[in-house]
C-alpha cells in the first residue's frame, strides 16, 4: 500500500490529518493537466478550482480492495479533465457566437447579442409640460380640461387616457405624472389603473420573458452548430451537424411563433375591466386616435422641408 493510500485509510478510520491529505491531493490535481495537449499554465489553477469540491467525496468513496488510491484518483482525474475540456470549449464557442451580429428583428448590425436592449429603453429628452400640452392640442384637438375629479366625459382626454394605459407595461410612475398633466385625470386614479393593468398582464410578461430566453438560447445553439459545421472536414460529422442545425432552426421558428402570439400590451378587454368603459367605446376611440395620428404623420411627410 502506498503512503497516500495509508493516509487516506487512516483518515477514514480516525478523521485525522485531513488538511495534510487535501494538500497532497490538491498538488496532484494541480500538476495533472501540465504537459498535456491544448493546456496552458493557467489551466492548472482553473482545473484545480473545478475539481476542488470533489476531493472530499473521492476520499469518502475510496475502498481499499488491493488497488492504490493513486489509481482511483487518476481514473477520476481523467474523467473530470475530459468534462472540463468540453465545458471550456463550449464556453469559448458560446462567447464567440454571442458576440456575432444580430440577424433578426431589424436590429442594426453594429449591435451585439449581449448589448441588445428594447427600443423603449432609450434615453428620452426632459419633459416639457407646455410643449407637450401644445402637441396634445394639435394632435388630439383637445384643450387642458378644468381641475375636476371626473373627466371621463371628455372624449379627447379619454382617448389619450386609453393610449397611455395601452402602454402600461412600459410606463413608470413619473410617466403617470406627465400623463396626468396632459389629460387632467388625477394621479391617484391613473396610478390605481396602472397597477391593476400591470397585475393583469404579469403572467403574460413572465411568459414573454421565458420565451425570449428560450429564443436566445436556441439562437445561440444554432450559431454554435453552424460554427462547428463550418470547421468540420469529415462528411459524416457535417451531415450530423446539418441535421442538428435543421432541428434547431425548427425550434427557433416555433419559439418565435409563440412570442408573436403573446400580447405586448393590455388588451381592450383589460382596459374595459379596469377603466369601466365599454369595450366598443375603447375599440372605436383607439381606432379614431390612430387614424388621426396617421393623417398627421402623412401631412408632415408631405410638407416641404424648411431649415
Amino acid at each position: 500500500m502506498s503512503q497516500l493510500s495509508e493516509l487516506v485509510t487512516e483518515y477514514q478510520r480516525t478523521g485525522r490529518k485531513r488538511h495534510e491529505l487535501r494538500e497532497r491531493i490538491a498538488l496532484i490535481v494541480y500538476n495533472y493537466p501540465q504537459g498535456r495537449r491544448f493546456f496552458e499554465e493557467d489551466d492548472a489553477g482553473d482545473f484545480l478550482l473545478y475539481f476542488q469540491p470533489r476531493i472530499d467525496r473521492i476520499i469518502r468513496r475510496f475502498h481499499d480492495q488491493g488497488n492504490r488510491f493513486e489509481a482511483y484518483l487518476g481514473t477520476n482525474l481523467r474523467y473530470q479533465l475530459h468534462s472540463y475540456v468540453q465545458r471550456k470549449q463550449r464556453a469559448k464557442l458560446r462567447h464567440y457566437a454571442g458576440n456575432l451580429d444580430l440577424i433578426w428583428e431589424g436590429v442594426g448590425p453594429e449591435l451585439l447579442l449581449n448589448e441588445a436592449t428594447p427600443q423603449y429603453a432609450e434615453q428620452r429628452p426632459d419633459f416639457d409640460a407646455r410643449a407637450a400640452e401644445q402637441r396634445s392640442r394639435r394632435v388630439f384637438g383637445m384643450h387642458r380640461p378644468a381641475e375636476t375629479e371626473d373627466r371621463v366625459n371628455d372624449p379627447h382626454s379619454r382617448r389619450l387616457l386609453l393610449l397611455g394605459m395601452k402602454a402600461a407595461d412600459y410606463l413608470e410612475p413619473h410617466h403617470l405624472e406627465k400623463l396626468a398633466i396632459l389629460t387632467g385625470y388625477r394621479y391617484e386614479y391613473l396610478f390605481q389603473c396602472w397597477t391593476e393593468l400591470r397585475e393583469r398582464t404579469f403572467c403574460r410578461r413572465r411568459r414573454l420573458a421565458l420565451l425570449q430566453h428560450r429564443r436566445n438560447r436556441a439562437y445561440l445553439q444554432l450559431r454554435c452548430l453552424e460554427i462547428q459545421m463550418s470547421a468540420s472536414n469529415d462528411e459524416k460529422t457535417r451531415q450530423r451537424y446539418v441535421r442538428q442545425t435543421q432541428l434547431q432552426r425548427e425550434r427557433l421558428r416555433a419559439v418565435v411563433a409563440l412570442i408573436e402570439r403573446v400580447p405586448r400590451t393590455p388588451t381592450n378587454r383589460d382596459l374595459s375591466a379596469v377603466l369601466g368603459i365599454p369595450k366598443g367605446s375603447i375599440d372605436s376611440g383607439l381606432y379614431a386616435l390612430r387614424g388621426a395620428l396617421c393623417e398627421i404623420e402623412t401631412s408632415q411627410k408631405a410638407a416641404p422641408y424648411v431649415e
